[in-house]
């Protein structure tokens, strides 16, 4: 799963995916101006991304097997995430806790690339 995941990711990055950056504003520009965080999203505010889940299809279809998944619901959102390097998130929290939210880890630097990263 996690090659197939990794693979439409990758894809979606470099052949056109729909990418935005994230404004949560859960990280602190003012320390790292270089700081990105962008999300490729499926499933936005309970809405599919039909664009998206086309370039992602495997993935689509993995996600649309979960019980319980909230699209058709504004708290629903399922995307791929990215964190570029010196990148730090701030302790934040969402509107609501009626959702729970499922990290699946693709790539995560090793530690000895910890200071490149």
């Amino acid at each position: 799963i996690q090659e197939s995941l990794m693979e439409e990711y990758l894809a979606s990055q470099f052949n056109g995916g729909v990418w935005q950056v994230n404004d949560s504003g859960a990280f602190d520009q003012t320390r790292n101006a270089n700081q990105l965080w962008e999300a490729l999203y499926l499933l936005n505010q309970g809405k599919w991304i039909e664009e998206n889940t086309r370039s992602c299809s495997k993935t689509y279809s993995l996600v649309k097997q979960f019980c319980g998944l909230m699209d058709k619901c504004m708290f629903g959102n399922v995307f791929f995430s990215v964190l570029y390097p010196g990148t730090k998130i701030e302790e934040h929290c969402g509107p609501t806790n009626v959702r729970h939210r499922l990290h699946f880890p693709l790539l995560v630097p090793s530690h000895e690339n910890e200071q490149n990263a």
